[in-house]
């Protein structure tokens, strides 16, 4: 999408998208897993972390039912999010974790880490105190090891996934339901 499309959406594409952010969230969740079990600890993470960015895409896509086909600088918002990596983590981390922080520094500082973990499991890093590479695994060292960290984001994705399919997975049909009662709100309100 090229950067600034501002395009709104039907309801019904919103609910096939969030249908299908959920779907790519549980196929990634999975290779997570087969990942984990044979070892592979980065690819692991790699794929828990494109698992929450899908889950965060289904989030901004839900968003979207609240809002009318006249708010441009919203669905610009969303549109340049749905691409945006640290936009899609910050918008996890907002959501579900703001009571959690102190203040915007220690919030920024999290979404800062999260970004950096998911580049040092992904590429070979230059470390310039040794000048030397790194694979991922021992770039994940810092983050007490490539196995512990791949363990942690299993776990979180786990819980992610536990509380975006608290009552199961929604349908196509359920989500178009749950937005059209969200626009009938915003035309009573």
């Amino acid at each position: 999408m090229p950067k600034g499309f501002a395009e709104p959406l039907s309801l019904e594409a919103l609910a096939q998208g969030v249908f299908r952010c959920h779907g790519n969230a549980i196929k990634l969740a999975t290779q997570a897993e087969l990942l984990l079990d044979n070892g592979f600890f980065a690819g692991c993470i790699n794929a828990c972390r494109l698992a929450v960015e899908e889950l965060a895409k289904s989030h901004l896509l839900t968003q979207g039912a609240s809002y009318k086909d006249s708010d441009t600088e919203k669905w610009r918002w969303i549109w340049d999010s749905l691409t945006d990596h640290k936009e899609k983590l910050r918008v996890i981390e907002y959501e579900l974790h703001w009571p959690a922080y102190q203040n915007r520094q220690q919030f920024h500082d999290r979404v800062t880490v999260l970004r950096n973990l998911r580049e040092d499991a992904m590429y070979v890093q230059f470390d310039t105190s040794t000048k030397s590479f790194h694979d991922p695994e021992e770039a994940l060292e810092k983050y007490g090891g490539a196995e512990a960290e791949a363990r942690r984001q299993m776990t979180y994705l786990h819980l992610l996934i536990a509380l975006f399919f608290a009552t199961g997975r929604p349908s196509v049909e359920d989500l178009l339901g749950g937005f059209r009662s969200i626009q009938a709100q915003r035309r009573e309100a």
